[in-house]
């Protein structure tokens, strides 16, 4: 079973997938781009008068000195005006109160620069009178054609932008960005912010919340993508926020609107919350935390060596390589965990930097408590998972029951052995057929599989379910959506178990109508190709749910 009834909704990153709009985020944002694109399409058509009214006035300083007073007046949004006349350094500025702008200016256009384009954007300039404000220049030619120099307009984006959103009063509820194809902000909602140069990093101030920029300038015409911001499933789901795009042209430049708005956190009941324990496991945890964010990387992993913990905290690198345990912390010496193995022979450290990716969380996980080289019994162990960058987590574990749990010692022959004669048919016979087969409510190959086979299903690589056996009305969900028993997305470590190889993996799904229930599966995952890939899994055990919660002294 992939979905369930009463599974918490993850903590959705925005590389995870996409969606169709809201029907009122498309009517809002195509609202608000027909403003603007109309505003700007009157805004050309005053400046392109004004070129040719300098035009016909060339030479003479003191008409030309008028023409810009009078459009200045009639425009409250227009920071600055200034004509560049041909072979001169030295342009004309109104106000002239700007004239100090003269020696910050470093650009000067030549005729050469508007071959081909009848407009020029430079990127948002600095006047401390305003902040930053956008410029736009237009070539000044006489009525016989010969260039005369270039007006340029500077006007103030935050008050011109406000303006276009009157239009749109539904847009008070929204926050609004505009960006340039170089990446240069041209507004946002958070003004202070105009003139910043995302383009090499994210737009953390510009959406209001953390989003790759780049993740959303390749973002086709009219997608949204929605993140649920939960700090690292250690406190209530706040939001959603959803925002959706469009390009509209401006002055003969492609710019990206967005828009965008929090919503309630979607099948979320209100009362379902993972806040920091009262207890020694995740308190330690935040403490290591909260102490790596004050002190570099080398004086955080010396205080983790020196900690005498209650439970074993120990910090890795996403490669899976031991960078420092807690004193007393019994372990293998090892450098490399990454191949180190549960009692169900699933890579515990993959798992754990699966996690630490998706921004951290808890899992469980079966530690042999036999020795042998088949264990026959297991002792069900939790882990709670804290990024501290994108280069390396910290954890710390704890016993989730203090019994043993019996082991299936063939259990991973069950579900690999599926796998793989599933990978070898889809192969011979395509990926129809396969999808076919599992979709078609009595599966010859699920028939022909030894074992208690609990999950069979086909999935693509942005998470999207082609084919489940057991829950047909999965087909066309996204797994990111789905979570275990401690709020982790399974499906989100599914894809990035495929991506880094497939193989052996587990997750804990809480038990519908009984919430202190949970089923312990086993998981084999293969990609077929690279595009999508099967999984079978097979249930372990139904134990007590490791509430972190209940689990605390």
């Amino acid at each position: 079973m992939l979905g369930c009834a009463g599974c918490v909704q993850p903590s959705v990153t925005p590389e995870n997938y996409t969606l169709e709009a809201p029907e009122d985020m498309v009517l809002v944002l195509d609202r608000y781009a027909d403003v603007v694109v109309s505003g700007f399409t009157e805004l050309e058509v005053d400046s392109r008068v004004l070129a040719d009214d300098i035009g016909r006035v060339s030479g003479n300083d003191s008409e030309i000195v008028d023409l810009l007073l009078k459009y200045y007046a009639e425009k409250p949004w227009m920071a600055l005006l200034a004509y560049y006349p041909e072979n001169s350094t030295e342009g004309m500025f109104v106000p002239a109160a700007f004239s100090h702008l003269r020696a910050a200016i470093t650009h000067h256009h030549n005729e050469s620069d508007f071959t081909g384009s009848h407009t020029l954007w430079t990127r948002p300039f600095y006047i401390s009178e305003y902040g930053y404000v956008a410029e736009v220049s237009l070539p000044v030619y006489s009525p016989d054609g010969t260039y005369r120099g270039y007006v340029s307009f500077f006007f103030d984006s935050g008050m011109l932008f406000h303006t276009f959103a009157e239009g749109v009063p539904e847009l008070s509820e929204y926050a609004i960005s505009v960006v340039l194809p170089d990446g240069w902000v041209l507004y946002c909602t958070a003004t202070e912010y105009i003139g910043w140069d995302i383009s090499g990093g994210s737009l953390d101030f510009v959406i209001d919340h953390e989003v790759d920029y780049n993740t959303l300038v390749v973002l086709p015409e009219g997608v949204i993508k929605y993140p649920a911001y939960t700090p690292l499933y250690l406190g209530k789901y706040e939001k959603i926020n959803v925002w959706k795009t469009v390009t509209v042209n401006l002055f003969g430049t492609d710019v990206r609107l967005m828009v965008n708005r929090p919503v309630s956190p979607w099948s979320v009941p209100a009362d379902v919350q993972f806040t920091p324990d009262a207890g020694e496991m995740t308190k330690e945890t935040l403490e290591a935390f909260q102490y790596a964010r004050s002190h570099s990387k080398e004086k955080t992993l010396e205080y983790i060596r020196n900690k005498v913990s209650t439970y074993p905290l120990v910090a890795y690198d996403m490669e899976g390589n031991v960078l420092a345990m807690s004193s007393g912390t019994q372990r293998s010496s090892i450098t490399s965990w990454i191949n180190l193995h549960d009692a169900y022979d699933v890579s515990t450290v993959r798992h754990m930097i699966y996690l630490a990716q998706q921004g951290g969380g808890y899992l469980q996980k079966y530690e042999s408590a036999s020795v042998g080289e088949i264990p026959t019994d297991a002792l069900l162990l939790l882990i709670y998972v804290m990024p501290v960058d994108d280069s390396w987590f910290i954890t710390i574990r704890m016993p989730a029951e203090s019994e043993v749990s019996p082991m299936i010692p063939h259990a991973v022959s069950t579900v690999t052995t599926l796998v793989r004669n599933t990978t070898l048919y889809a192969w011979e016979y395509g990926k129809e057929a396969i999808l076919a087969d599992i979709n078609s409510g009595s599966s010859k190959l699920l028939a022909a599989a030894s074992g208690n086979i609990t999950d069979f299903a086909a999935i693509d690589m942005q998470g999207i379910v082609l084919a489940n056996a057991f829950v047909p009305g999965d087909v066309g969900k996204n797994i990111f959506s789905f979570t275990d028993a401690n709020g982790a997305s399974f499906g989100r470590q599914y894809v990035l178990s495929v991506m880094d190889g497939g193989g052996l993996t587990y997750n804990v799904l809480p038990i519908p109508n009984d919430p202190t229930q949970q089923s312990v599966r086993l998981i084999y995952l293969e990609a077929v190709d690279d595009k999508w890939f099967v999984l079978a899994g097979t249930e372990l055990d139904i134990t007590s749910r490791a509430d972190p919660q209940e689990l605390m002294p």
